[in-house]
């Protein structure tokens, strides 16, 4: 703030310079009065204690650079004057030399960093807005990113699927392999079980028509043939019945569980799925990649033009501030070499390379983003595009996430199924059929 300082009241003071050093009061001295530069120093320092701790920095502009200038080429006119009037080889005063190194100083620790952070402010900012337009920050619901990790969430929920399909499918072969035994029994015995149904008297003691007469005698003939028969089939089919090997149901209670499980896992993985599918849904739509993309690329354009305007004060003060110095080193010179140097600095056109700005052109063409339709659970358009392959035995649930559903959705088993499974507990898993015993009692009561 003390350097601020100094620059702000230099400016205000430098420009009476030419008054103070005048050709005519030079000219009958060999050295700068060091009571002119002592005056000068102490206004300096004087008005440098009336400035408030919260002025803020102004920046030099042309006008006062070029009264800058215009002093040192009225103390230039007194070193030439001097040549003339004595002697020709005579160097500067210390006083001289001091004063001119203070303005030297005030121009290296104050004036040059300042412009060159007005170019460093200048070109990062456009530098950012560059990058904000060509590499944007803004997430559209299409990215790349959000994709790849939808469709690693899918695959995961597909696979699980998969597998619920294949342990449903085992489970239910094993329900309907049960349901078989338990509706036909052994197969061996089919024919004795249904021999065993006794027959009815109206259908079996039937008289022939016409009889043979004596017609009691040739009834009970038929008769006896008829049981005789009848006998030897179930003999013969009990016969069989009694060697086949029996089939017993089997206990599907651990297929049903393991099923049921994996299930219960699958619905998980979809509320997983689902709930990122809808959060994208909802926080990163086009209206709002839209919006991000036309500040950007207003931002851009907007930082283009203000460092248009602003660069060519910037590059003049620059330049000014070069030509101060070189007349200075000028000053500083034996009398006799001043004059040559102070005709090159008039002649010598300044750099301005390190506060000139770079631009980086027109802002590329703005991204298209169409608003997915296929993102919100629960919709068909989003079953359509993530759930047209999963095994027709494991389905997706209708809905698993708040997008569609309200309550949310806690993923279970199905109602009335508990797991894990326990043997004997009633989970309705086992089928069980009668056994032969059980069946043939029917038929001595």
């Amino acid at each position: 703030e003390a350097l601020a300082a100094m620059q702000l009241v230099f400016f205000g003071v430098i420009s009476v310079l030419p008054s103070l050093c005048d050709a005519a009061a030079l000219r009958t001295k060999t050295n700068l009065d060091s009571g002119v530069t002592t005056a000068i120093l102490g206004s300096l320092k004087t008005e440098s204690s009336k400035i408030a701790d919260k002025t803020r920095l102004i920046m030099p502009e042309k006008g006062t650079l070029d009264s800058i200038e215009s002093s040192l080429l009225g103390m230039a006119k007194g070193r030439l004057a001097q040549t003339q009037t004595g002697d020709a080889h005579q160097p500067p005063s210390a006083d001289l030399v001091g004063f001119l190194g203070e303005i030297s100083a005030m121009i290296d620790n104050t004036m040059k960093p300042t412009i060159q952070n007005r170019h460093k402010t200048l070109q990062d900012d456009m530098d950012l807005k560059w990058s904000n337009v060509t590499n944007h920050p803004c997430q559209s619901p299409h990215d790349d990113e959000f994709t790849s990790e939808l469709q690693a969430l899918s695959a995961t929920h597909e696979k699980c699927r998969t597998s619920e399909g294949s342990l449903e499918t085992t489970w239910q072969q094993c329900v309907s392999g049960n349901e078989i035994i338990a509706s036909s029994g052994n197969t061996g015995c089919q024919e004795y079980h249904a021999l065993l149904v006794y027959p009815t008297i109206q259908d079996t003691c039937k008289m022939k028509n016409p009889t043979p007469v004596p017609t009691i005698g040739h009834y009970l003939v038929d008769m006896e043939s008829y049981f005789a028969s009848m006998e030897a089939k179930i003999a013969k089919a009990k016969a069989k019945c009694s060697t086949t090997p029996k089939k017993t149901p089997e206990d599907c209670g651990y297929k049903k569980c393991a099923y049921q499980e994996q299930k219960l896992q699958c619905n998980k993985d979809q509320k997983v799925f689902e709930e990122r599918s809808c959060d994208i849904h909802k926080a990163y739509t086009c209206t709002k990649f839209n919006s991000c993309v036309d500040a950007n690329w207003a931002a851009y354009a907007e930082s283009v033009e203000g460092s248009k305007v602003q660069e060519p004060g910037m590059l003049s003060e620059w330049r000014a501030l070069l030509r101060v110095e070189c007349l200075i080193e000028a000053l500083k010179l034996d009398g006799s070499e001043v004059g040559a140097a102070l005709d090159a600095c008039k002649e010598q056109v300044f750099s301005a390379a390190n506060v000139t700005l770079k631009y980086h052109g027109d802002a590329p063409a703005k991204p298209a983003c169409e608003e997915p339709h296929d993102l919100s659970p629960g919709t068909a358009l989003f079953g359509s595009r993530w759930y047209q392959g999963l095994p027709y035995a494991a389905p997706a649930v209708s809905c698993a996430s708040s997008c569609c559903s309200d309550p949310a959705y806690l993923p279970a088993m199905d109602v009335g199924v508990v797991c894990p499974y326990v043997p004997g507990a009633d989970n309705g898993t086992a089928a069980v059929i009668k056994s032969d015993t059980e069946l043939t009692s029917q038929f001595s009561r």
